[in-house]
Formats: C-alpha cells, sequence, structure tokens
C-alpha cells in the first residue's frame, strides 16, 4: 500500500504478508509535514468486502490497554491484535513536529505479533503497527479480479468475493493459471450440472439492465441468487451467462458476456436441470468469452453435434471453447449473429 498526504500530514500503510503463516501484519505511519498538536489516529477493523453484502460480520472493542477485533466470513474467522494496547483502534499521539520529534519505535523487522516492535523513529514519526491474524484457507487466482467497478450504480466495486471465490475453489483447483480455456471448461462445468440449478429461459428476475433487455447500455446480475442456491435457483441464459463470466472476473479473467440475436429457432438443446431434448424459439442467448469473442462458452444448454442438430438422434456435446462460428452453426439454422457485450456488474 502507498502514502496519502494532506497538507500538515502524511499517511503511509503497509503490509507485510508472511506465507508461512495465517497473519497479516499492518503498519500505518503518520508524519507531520508542520508541527501538530493533539493528534489522535482511528481505526476500524474490516477487511472483508463482502461485508457490504451482508456475508461478513465484525466487532471491535478498546479495553484498559488492549485493542481486540474479531470477524466471521461463513466459515472463516479473523482477528485483530495489538501488544501492549500500541497501535489499537484509537490512539492518542500527542504533538508530531515536524523538525526535532522525540526519536519513536518502528515495527522493524515483524516477526511476532505478540511481541511488542523495537528499533529507533524518526522524528516528528508515529508508527502503529498491528496484526490481523486469520484463519481459514487461502485462494490463488489468476490475476487481479477484472469484476468491474459498479459502485455508481449501487453495485459492487472491483474486488473478488470470497463467497465467489470459495464457490469455484473446488472447480479449478490445480489448473495452470496460463490456461485460460481449462479455467473455463472447469467453470462451465461447475455451474451446468449444478444439482440446483433450473436453466429457465423466462426467469430473469437475477439479471438487470439499462436500455433494452437486447441493447442494454450496462448489464448486472444478483451473484447472491447463486451463492445462496441451495433451494433452487432457475436463471434465464442472460442470468446464467453473466454469472458465469463474474465467476471468472472474480478469479482474475478477463470474461465477458455475449449477447447473439435476434428471434430465431434453436435446434435440438438440453436446457441445465432438465432431461429433455426440443427446439426453442428464443429471442437471444447468452454466452460467455475469454478472447473478445473468438472462442465461446455456454453454461444454459448441452447441443446436438451429429450433421443434423435439428433432428433425432441427438449426439450430445458441450460447447466449450468453441469457435464463434461452430457455436452458431450448432444454435440455430438461422442467420444471426453478436448484437451486444461486455462485463456484467455485480450485486
Amino acid at each position: 500500500m502507498g502514502p496519502g498526504s494532506h497538507a500538515d500530514l502524511l499517511v503511509t500503510a503497509e503490509i507485510e504478508l508472511p506465507w508461512a503463516s495465517d497473519v497479516v501484519y499492518l503498519r500505518l505511519t503518520l508524519e507531520a509535514l508542520s508541527p501538530l498538536s493533539g493528534v489522535w489516529a482511528a481505526r476500524s477493523f474490516d477487511p472483508d468486502p463482502d461485508a457490504l453484502w451482508g456475508l461478513y460480520a465484525s466487532d471491535n472493542q478498546i479495553l484498559d490497554e488492549l485493542v481486540v477485533g474479531g470477524g466471521v466470513s461463513e466459515a472463516k474467522a479473523m482477528a485483530l491484535t495489538a501488544a501492549g494496547g500500541v497501535g489499537g483502534g484509537c490512539s492518542g499521539l500527542g504533538d508530531l513536529d515536524a523538525d526535532d520529534g522525540e526519536a519513536l519505535s518502528t515495527p522493524e523487522p515483524w516477526s511476532d505479533p505478540a511481541v511488542p516492535p523495537s528499533g529507533a523513529g524518526e522524528p516528528g514519526v508515529r508508527s502503529l503497527p498491528f496484526g490481523v491474524v486469520a484463519g481459514g484457507p487461502r485462494y490463488v487466482v489468476v490475476d487481479q479480479p477484472t469484476v468491474p467497478d459498479g459502485r455508481a450504480l449501487g453495485a459492487s466495486g472491483p474486488v473478488s468475493w470470497i463467497a465467489a471465490l470459495d464457490d469455484v475453489d473446488d472447480a479449478v483447483a490445480g489448473l495452470e493459471a496460463a490456461d485460460h480455456a481449462a479455467i473455463m471448461d472447469a467453470l462451465r462445468e461447475h455451474l451446468h450440472h449444478d444439482p440446483y440449478l433450473v436453466y429457465d429461459p423466462s426467469d430473469a428476475a437475477s439479471s438487470d439492465d439499462e436500455g433494452s433487455y437486447i441493447t442494454w447500455d450496462w448489464i448486472s446480475v444478483d451473484l447472491g441468487d447463486w451463492l445462496d442456491r441451495n433451494d433452487g435457483v432457475g436463471l434465464s441464459c442472460h442470468s446464467l451467462a453473466c454469472v458465469y463470466s463474474s465467476l471468472g472476473n472474480h478469479l482474475g479473467l478477463p470474461t465477458e458476456y455475449v449477447t447473439l440475436g435476434t428471434g430465431f429457432t434453436t435446434n435440438l438443446a438440453r436446457a441445465a436441470g432438465t432431461d429433455t431434448w426440443a427446439r426453442y424459439g428464443f429471442s437471444s442467448q447468452g454466452i460467455v468469452t475469454v478472447d473478445g469473442g473468438e472462442t465461446v462458452w455456454d453454461a444454459a444448454v448441452d447441443r446436438d453435434g451429429d450433421a443434423d442438430p435439428a433432428s433425432q438422434p441427438v449426439s450430445e456435446v458441450s460447447p466449450m471453447g468453441w469457435s464463434l462460428d461452430d457455436y452458431l452453426d450448432a444454435l440455430t439454422p438461422d442467420l444471426i449473429g453478436v448484437v451486444n457485450g461486455g462485463r456484467c456488474y455485480v450485486y
């Protein structure tokens, strides 16, 4: 983390992450740029962005010579500790002189959150060390999250939800980060074969958009509907494609939702959560890409892969990593194409 400054104060936050233990060391350093008096520093303990959607809870207490904080995010627990009250939730720092303040301790090196730090500081500087002890698994992802920033729309910010990473962890475990196609295949199978999912073309309740249904200006999806699916969830192709692409975004993939259309009759298809092969009249279809549309994936339906996909018998195939042209040929005998696309906001 980097510094932030005001006319009279420079604040720098640093994080040390020792991979050998479930501890995160954080140091907040305040440096006076001009003489200050009666300086106090206050901090809250809320490290998990899932708090915004009710999946996380924390509790902070300031006691005599001690500050404690605890939290839980589903099955994972976190706690904050500050040895001897140093760097507690609310600390009186006294006066900070920009020129000749007293020498103050800095946490160097950080080795044990239970042992107060030692060492010489710089004049006019206060360093406030504390540790966050976290229990539970770590999630290894492909890259920085690519979730679009939807805060201006009341949706999620550009962060990965812990619950979303936990949802797909078993599906993508052991896959190479560079093999985007294999990860997309695993996510597709995770979605399509989920026992609680039924693909329902008429149920668009889990997604929302600005503009018309197909030529929207932006689209969003209630990811919580998917994460809380234990009572069953029915998703339209648009909602399901948004869930699919968003899970890829949470892992750091450049996945995008693609809308195909408009107005066509499908070849034989079997919808997720059903056993029936049938032809459907669709206004549009939602699919997913990870490479700008060169190859595509569809979690909503399986296709008939034989030479006559409009008639029985069926040779079942799953549309994973197909070229767009091959997918369109399997989808419908009608002439359609890409009419919209982008990343889905989540809330």
